[in-house]
């Protein structure tokens, strides 16, 4: 995972707008069966992590009190961000409700 752009609408007609890099400073290596959870070093480099068995789970602070949905897409990399294996490509996120209360996140 490279990088996100999430668009999150509000109850009122206006919408906020989420670009960055990786996924609150994680920047996962999925593979089939797992992932690697690497992380953003304070040097601004990317660390490997270790591996993980099971479903990656995306987990963001953003969509948290008016927004009543959110859409985007998340920007892939085959191979690793080190070592790339072919071009980057988008992974479109269709638009869906929010539906957990501000409280319960």
């Amino acid at each position: 995972l490279h990088t996100r752009h999430w668009v999150l609408r509000q109850a009122d007609g206006g919408a906020d707008q989420v670009h960055g890099k990786g996924v609150v400073g994680n920047f996962p290596l999925l593979r089939e069966g797992g992932w690697r959870d690497d992380k953003q070093r304070h040097s601004g480099r990317i660390g490997q992590g270790e591996w993980c068995e099971g479903v990656f789970v995306y987990q963001s602070l953003s969509g948290r009190g008016s927004s009543i949905s959110f859409e985007g897409s998340i920007d892939f990399v085959p191979g690793s961000l080190e070592a790339p294996a072919g071009e980057e490509f988008a992974v479109a996120v269709p638009r869906f409700p929010l539906l957990v209360g501000a409280d319960e996140y």
